[in-house]
């Protein structure tokens, strides 16, 4: 997809107001509120969105067409005062006549090779180093537009590696994260071990003990966010492959919760608010086509927590140190998904992501054959687990000295 960096987003900031300011805007508020319930959950005729698609009548035309299954990149940013890595990345793939979700989650670590990064570099840097050299050769450009060519040029790299297109983004910060946990927390998680970590600079404190409880929204953003305690004298021993199963038991939870006290009001408070924290190049009303899709999946029993599947990204790495460290370029190899993959990621994207006519090769993913390398951190589970499973089988964490 062709994102233009001067296509530019409406910006929405909070702002002090007068009091009677303040006051007729929150009954417009209110009123639009109760537009967008009507609009939302009457039936409204609103319109799917288009994509760029091939014409199936000549392969070689582009045209602009409705899809069945649209693929989205979820992107969670670092505070926005520390850093502009993109430590949450996630494929998701969203089928809106059979109710399918399907997810995969992206290792912040992977090595990639890249114009902005030669010798190799973490795939969680692409978007910084894109915003940089933008800014750049833009040095008067908006921070809008600075964002807007990062993330695309992020969107561009993922439909690169993955042979996927992708066709629309979402991405939030730390921020936006803890304000979306606000609507749906408190939630049930079985904390595996005692959780100590402290990183001032992000305002992130974790202090969690073993044990089911309830979290609140703080709780909940540091137990998806840990990685190591204090110190680094312990952690998971898996690195960034355990804590995308902390985000599993998250995500599950959060479903959970929702789907178990489902409501209009409820739906829509949730709307308002991820529309409200999300940065996404797509518009309000195709954001209303998608809720309405699944609203309707989920009231016909369609669409249920069996149906919504998370994914790892196959790989193999033969020891505990490479598991948790992977620091040189000489571990590009071993930890990158693509000569590690042992035909899990062929199968795990054509099965659940590719929207084309045509499978996805190992040539269209840069590589020849799979090179057996262990089976340390052994992630090739082709079938993933559903929302469902990990509720009722949270994974097998453990924690580790170092």
């Amino acid at each position: 997809m062709n994102r233009e960096p001067e296509k530019l987003q409406l910006k929405r900031r909070k702002k002090k107001l007068r009091p009677v300011i303040a006051a007729a805007l929150a009954v417009c508020t209110l009123l639009i509120g109760i537009a967008a319930f009507f609009w939302i959950y009457l039936g409204t005729n609103v319109k799917p969105p288009e994509v760029e698609v091939q014409n199936p009548d000549n392969p070689e035309e582009i045209i602009s067409l409705p899809k069945e299954t649209y693929t989205f990149l979820l992107v969670g940013r670092d505070n926005p005062n520390n850093s502009r890595n993109t430590d949450v990345l996630m494929l998701c793939s969203f089928d809106t006549l059979g109710g399918d979700v399907n997810v995969l989650q992206i290792p912040r670590d992977i090595y990639v090779v890249d114009p902005l990064a030669p010798y190799g570099g973490k795939i969680n840097n692409i978007f910084n180093l894109a915003a940089t050299d933008y800014r750049e050769k833009n040095p008067d450009a908006t921070s809008q537009a600075e964002f807007d060519y990062a993330m695309g040029y992020l969107c561009d790299k993922i439909s690169d590696i993955f042979a996927v297109d992708v066709d629309f983004y979402l991405s939030f910060n730390t921020v936006m994260y803890r304000e979306l946990l606000e609507i749906v927390c408190p939630i049930t998680i079985d904390v595996p071990f005692d959780m100590d970590y402290d990183d001032p600079t992000q305002d992130l404190h974790i202090h969690l003990k073993a044990g089911v409880q309830q979290l609140n929204p703080e709780q909940a953003e540091g137990f998806s966010r840990f990685r190591q305690n204090n110190g680094m004298t312990s952690g998971l021993p898996e690195g960034d492959f355990s804590r995308v199963d902390l985000q599993k038991m998250v995500l599950a939870a959060i479903a959970e919760k929702f789907f178990s006290n489902f409501s209009l009001p409820s739906a829509h408070a949730l709307a308002g608010t991820v529309w409200n924290n999300l940065d996404t190049d797509l518009e309000m009303n195709e954001c209303i086509w998608f809720l309405q899709q699944a609203l309707t999946l989920y009231t016909e029993g369609t669409m249920t927590l069996d149906s919504i599947r998370m994914y790892d990204l196959p790989c193999k790495v033969p020891t505990p140190w490479e598991c948790t460290q992977l620091l040189g370029l000489d571990y590009t190899v071993s930890y990158g998904f693509m000569e590690t993959s042992f035909g899990y990621t062929l199968e795990i994207l054509n099965k659940a992501f590719n929207t084309k006519d045509t499978p996805i090769t190992a040539e269209m993913l840069g590589y020849e054959e799979a090179v057996d390398l262990g089976g340390y951190c052994d992630h090739s589970d082709t079938e993933g687990q559903s929302l469902q499973q990990i509720l009722d089988n949270p994974p097998d964490l453990w924690i580790s000295n170092y």
